[in-house]
């Protein structure tokens, strides 16, 4: 039975790959530390477009 729990913990440490998550960086947007800055980003856009216009 101990080979078992080595495995399942081996397998819960495992990442999925996903390279269109990577590409179109959805995998920093649901990072919430990096969200902030996103959403400074989108605010300073905005403002920029709009003043701009």
């Amino acid at each position: 039975m101990e080979p078992v729990k080595e495995a399942e913990i081996v397998g819960k440490n495992i990442r999925t790959i996903r390279p269109i998550q990577r590409f179109l960086l959805l995998d920093v947007l649901r990072d919430k530390d990096s969200r902030l800055i996103f959403y400074w980003a989108l605010a300073v856009l905005i403002i920029g477009t709009w003043i701009y216009h």
